[in-house]
Formats: structure tokens, sequence, C-alpha cells
């Protein structure tokens, strides 16, 4: 069965806008296609979910877009069957709402929603928006002079995503800035620095291999005309590119970040990428035999029915970088022993329901493990 690709519109004049990270209304194109096993009757209603039209019908005009050098914002939906499909979004008001009312079509078909990721929006030229207008004038080149390394400005912010409807949650992001300067953010940023990102907060950093976050803070990406010595009219100007992290979440900071940056000496590009990557994971229960006893016991007719219900055969499971989740062991009375994750905490009713259970000899629970801080990630306002 072919798929369907379903072109959507956002028309302030017709109905919803797409609404940028910096609170302008805009009208733009997208689409997304729709995963064969779900019914084009439930188009309408993902589109509405999404604050979308349908792209004109014969005698209804089609807006000119003006994101047409842009990624609009999207809500990528994984299955259990390792499909996805992405949707964009008009706006962030309400993510979580959206992405509940799609859920609940894709999982009608028949395959779960395991994992929804938030791509950020992403103009390359956001110039006109935020009235940058380059007057000949140069930066600081962010290479240091007399070191003989680069310099880098790094730490912990406090930081809204765009996680939560409307009014975001506070995390604690890293971020890392090349500087000129040792210890400071580079002569370049500077003046837009305390507006866009303030202060690093006390938190501490934990160290450990692998990637550590995935998330991808929203930032503008600002292209320089700079000079060692802004002033020469001898020294020949060099481009250089730099990145200026924005912590508000709401629309007027991040304009006013915005505006803060255009006016920098010797910017005379401006683009602009939102929060990336945050993912809200919808943890299936996964059942693994640790031994080769033969066995005619289903583990998953031993747990709680509340739990067994939830269980679901997935082809891509979605996971929270840093988080172990806990696990039950059981040691039947054949022998044979399984492992299954877990998804409640352990409690006296979960001990008193496994002990009564003649097939089960043993069992073991493993709880949950949070490392690399991610501690930290997960709570709001929590100092360490």
């Amino acid at each position: 069965m072919p798929k369907t690709v379903e072109p959507v519109r956002f028309v302030p004049d017709d109905g919803t806008g797409y609404l940028m990270d910096i609170g302008t209304e805009i009208p733009a194109n997208g689409r997304f296609i729709l995963p064969p096993d779900v019914a084009e009757a439930q188009i309408a209603t993902i589109l509405a979910s999404i604050g979308a039209q349908p792209l004109s019908a014969i005698g209804d005009p089609v807006p000119c877009s003006d994101a047409q050098n842009a990624k609009l914002r999207k809500l990528e939906f994984i299955r259990t069957n390792g499909g996805s499909m992405s949707v964009p979004v008009s706006s962030r008001a309400d993510l979580l709402g959206a992405a509940t009312v799609i859920t609940g079509v894709l999982n009608s078909s028949g395959s779960d929603v395991v994992c929804i990721k938030l791509h950020g929006e992403e103009f390359l030229d956001l110039a006109d928006e935020l009235g940058l207008n380059y007057t000949n004038t140069f930066a600081t080149s962010h290479v240091p002079l007399t070191a003989d390394k680069q310099y880098y400005y790094a730490g912990n912010i406090s930081y809204e995503t765009d996680a939560n409807s409307g009014v975001g949650s506070t995390v604690f992001q890293p971020i890392k800035s090349i500087s000129d300067l040792l210890n400071a953010p580079s002569t370049q940023l500077t003046p837009a620095w305390a507006g866009c990102v303030g202060a690093f907060s006390n938190a501490l950093a934990c160290r450990g291999k692998g990637r550590r976050n995935p998330r991808k803070h929203r930032r503008y990406i600002l292209t320089f005309a700079t000079k060692d010595t802004p002033a020469s009219t001898t020294e020949v100007a060099k481009t250089e590119t730099a990145e200026l992290p924005v912590a508000d979440s709401a629309a007027a900071g991040i304009l006013a970040c915005g505006q803060a940056a255009a006016a920098l000496a010797g910017a005379y590009c401006i683009g602009y990428r939102g929060d990336l990557g945050r993912a809200y994971p919808m943890f299936a229960l996964s059942v693994q035999q640790i031994n080769e006893m033969p066995s005619e016991i289903d583990p998953i007719l031993l747990l709680p029915p509340a739990i067994a219900s939830q269980i679901i055969e997935v082809g891509v499971a979605c996971t929270i970088a840093g988080l172990t989740p806990r696990t039950l062991v059981l040691y039947l009375s054949d022998g044979a022993i399984f492992k299954v994750s877990y998804p409640q905490p352990f409690s006296d009713a979960l001990f008193d329901y496994l002990t009564l259970n003649s097939e089960i000899a043993a069992f073991e629970f493993v709880g949950e493990r949070l490392k690399y801080g991610r501690l930290r990630k997960l709570l709001d306002y929590v100092q360490f």
C-alpha cells in the first residue's frame, strides 16, 4: 500500500499561521507522509492538532511561503514497527497536546509509538526580522593573538527547553563557546552575552564516557567580518562564524537576544536553530531469557495484569541517554531465568503478588541507574 503525502499550510489570514520562535507569525507550507497503515480519514485530526490547513483545493489560494530556505519545527514519532512519521507544528504553545493526539491516531492503527522527538526550527537568514544592518564594521577575531591554543568558554547554564506546554522546562544545559579570552566569552559576543546566555550556574559537571548531552540548545549562528585589530585600515578582514546560545524559551526573550546579536559589531549574517533533540520516550517492556533452560512458562503471565497489559513488541526502542531502566529477574520453578524491564518502582504489593505465585521460585529487583548528570537534567532547579 503506497504512502500518502499530505501537503499542509500555515496561513495567518485563514486560520493559524506558523509562529516562529521569535514570535513572528508567517505563512508557510509543509507536508507529512501518512504511514500506509493509517487511514486517510485521520488526516483531518492530525492537521487540527498541528494547527495547519490542507494545502489548496481547486480555487483555494496557495500562500507564498516565508520559509523557503527554512526547516519548520517538527515532531517525529518512532513506532514499534521501526517506522516513523514527522509532522510540522505551527506553534510551541502545546507540543505535548499535539503529540498526544497524534500518538492516539498512530496507536489506533496497531503499531504503537515508543518515542517522540522534537526537532526545532532552522532559519538560515533572519537579518530582516532582527534588524541586522551591516555598516562595514569589524569584530575582534576569536582566535587568540598571544596564546598557542584556542580558548573556549564552557559551563552549565539555566536553560528553558521547549518540552512542556507553553512555558518550557528548566534544566542545566552545558555549553561551549569559542573565545579569544581565557575564562570569558569572546570579545565578539560579550555585548550580547548577559542577555542571551546569562551567568554560569554552580552545578558541577559530571564526567564520563559516551555522549553525555543529546540535547542541542537553541542558538543564533552569526557570521562576522573580523580583524585582529578592528580599527586597522590595512589589515585584511577575515570571516568567522560563532554560535550564541539562547537560554530563554519565551518568544520575547529569543527576539530580544536576536536583536542584540544583530547589533554586534562586524555581524553581517544571522541564522537561528531551535531546541533540538528533546525526546518523550515511552518505554516498552522487554523480556529476555538469560539461561538456556527449556520452559513452558510464559513470564508475561507472571506479572501483575496492569503491567502485563502494557507489553508491546518493539522494532526500535527509544531510550534516554544515561538512564538504565529498572529490571525484574524471575527465577522460575522449572529452572528458567527471565529478565524483564519493569516500569514501576518496587512495592509491597509487587512483593506479595510475586511471592504468592508458585511458579516463581525466587526473584530479584534491580533499581534504575542514572549517570552523567542525567538526574540534574530531569529535575527542575536542582543544585549540586
